[in-house]
């Protein structure tokens, strides 16, 4: 008989689609996480790095990096700060950053978690409790990066009103469509480029499916108890009637008690009048002439004849 530890320590057999699903998306948020943990950190650095986006410094092809970092990364107190109205500030972009890095950092812990587990089947008991975490805080990350992204995706719908009601040729209107440009850069990128959300999004789906159909066939009775006691369990109390169980009115007056079958009907104490057998239509002791002793001649003996005393001849009277 397996002990207690020898139980903990068996391995256990994950289906093959739940395992495949399970690295495909784990390893897909991990790549995606560090990514975004390394821009997040960017940002927050460069938000106090005032003298970066200077334009004696830098050269004309750094004028689109130098403007988004002077609208949307540096802080307030920086000379080169441009604030400009109707646009998302610094300071959101600040604690949008801070609310992503930190959706991107439980993202890789939750898939570092699902993947141990996947990897490392003595440790896959509580797996579908991993898988449905892991779900919920890439859920929540997405959530986080469709607000951010509304914020860009807002910037850019202001400036291209700004820029058609406005005379073309002005130069300000450069400087508008950089920035633009930058709000859907930021949105894009905010968005992981559209098809990493897309494609993490299926393989989520497609796990919580295979985990909860795991989860269903593993809390059957049978795997949990063994086939032997997989069965011995309390019934259940029943809500309605069961269309299979007698009812009582069916044996309505008959005997019953702990040894009487209710569906037995007894002949003796049936309420009709019985039936009386047949009788036979031709009594036995009347044969047919055939079977008599006559003109005929002795015939042979037969079994079937019943045996009969001889009849006794008259005796005449004497002379």
């Amino acid at each position: 008989m397996m002990t207690k530890m020898d139980k903990s320590n068996k391995k256990i057999d994950l289906p093959p689609y739940l395992v495949l699903t399970s690295i495909l998306s784990a390893g897909l948020t991990i790549v995606v996480s560090v990514i975004y943990i390394v821009l997040s950190i960017l940002g927050l650095v460069y938000r106090f790095m005032c003298d970066v986006a200077s334009p004696e410094t830098t050269v004309g092809s750094k004028h689109f990096i130098n403007m988004i970092l002077r609208i949307y990364i540096q802080k307030n107190d920086c000379e080169l700060k441009l604030n400009w109205d109707n646009l998302t500030s610094a300071d959101a972009v600040f604690v949008l950053n801070i609310v992503t890095l930190c959706a991107a950092v439980l993202s890789l812990i939750a898939a570092i978690v699902l993947l141990t587990m996947v990897e490392n089947r003595d440790k896959a008991s509580h797996i579908h409790l991993a898988a449905y975490a892991y779900i919920g805080v890439c859920a929540a990350s997405l959530v986080v990066d469709l607000t951010y992204a509304t914020h860009y995706g807002m910037d850019y719908t202001e400036l291209s009103n700004q820029i058609n009601e406005s005379t073309p040729g002005l130069t300000m209107n450069y400087d508008r469509d950089i920035v633009r440009l930058g709000a859907l850069f930021l949105m894009s990128l905010t968005l992981k480029g559209f098809m990493a959300h897309a494609v993490n999004l299926v393989l989520l789906v497609l796990l919580l499916i295979y985990v909860t159909d795991y989860q269903q066939r593993e809390e059957h009775s049978i795997h949990r108890l063994g086939a032997l006691n997989a069965y011995d369990q309390p019934r259940r109390r029943q809500d309605r009637q069961d269309s299979w169980q007698p009812e009582p009115q069916m044996f309505m007056g008959l005997p019953r008690g702990p040894q009487t079958n209710p569906a037995f009907v007894d002949d003796s104490n049936s309420v009709g009048p019985r039936l009386s057998m047949r009788e036979p239509s031709v009594p036995d002791y009347i044969r047919s002439e055939s079977w008599q002793p006559g003109a005929n001649g002795a015939r042979p003996f037969s079994y079937l004849e019943e045996a009969r005393r001889p009849a006794a001849r008259p005796v005449s009277p004497a002379p």
